[in-house]
């Protein structure tokens, strides 16, 4: 029986995360995003790994038209991870998640701070156990229009098929990039929650049962959509 994969996003301006997206977009008076534990080092540096320091998260500002939700957008992060609440750590902490770390951070909104509330940094690169020979690729334009699929015979086919594009770019000074439309496993994937990543892919993934266990608890500020992107053998 075919698995149902997910994929787990923020809601964008919806009746429970109010009208403004993101939630939030920047942190409090006087932080220094040029320091050594940034948010800015933490999201740019460590893309895809766990840093050695604990950054500083000290502290969110919400726009003043944004409603409180269990998960929120924020634009100041990568696609690695979400901004939550306590309650959906809990339902996380029940499933099989791949390398990850739960960081607790301050939230400002109006005038009052709220504490409960979790960074989930999560680290899953699944580009080497893709199968490339199955999976669709696909260039596209600034409008996000696809020119061109192509199927591409493994990794380091697909490296320099992604620099041809880049440097085709360049050269026209039009902006081309390269993406997957379909993503082919070599394995069946245990975690409950996981990521492909490589730089053609910036979604997160879950499982049917992961999808249940939120819907069960009636998150609040998120959106989960059926994918057939991901083929699993």
């Amino acid at each position: 029986m075919k698995e149902n994969i997910y994929i787990l996003e923020e809601a964008c301006a919806t009746k429970e995360t109010g009208a403004y997206y993101p939630q939030i977009t920047k942190m409090g008076k006087g932080y220094d995003y040029n320091a050594k534990d940034s948010i800015y080092i933490f999201s740019r540096q460590y893309y895809n790994s766990i840093p050695p320091f604990i950054p500083n998260f000290d502290h969110f500002v919400m726009n003043g038209k944004s409603k409180i939700s269990d998960f929120l957008s924020c634009s100041l992060m990568g696609s690695t991870g979400f901004i939550l609440s306590v309650q959906v750590k809990e339902i996380f902490e029940k499933f099989l998640l791949p390398e990850h770390r739960f960081y607790q951070i301050r939230l400002l909104r109006g005038k009052d701070f709220i504490e409960n509330y979790y960074y989930l940094k999560v680290v899953c690169d699944l580009s080497d156990i893709v199968d490339y020979p199955n999976s669709i690729f696909i260039k596209k334009d600034i409008r996000d229009r696809i020119l061109e699929e192509i199927i591409l015979d493994d990794k380091e086919a697909y490296i320099r098929k992604d620099q041809e594009v880049k440097k085709e770019s360049k050269i026209q000074d039009i902006y081309y990039s390269l993406w997957a439309k379909k993503i082919a496993l070599k394995y069946t994937i245990d975690f409950d929650l996981f990521s492909v990543r490589g730089t053609f892919d910036n979604k997160i993934y879950i499982k049917e049962n992961l999808k249940n266990a939120l819907f069960e608890k009636n998150i609040t500020g998120a959106e989960i959509l059926h994918t057939d992107r991901i083929i699993l053998p």
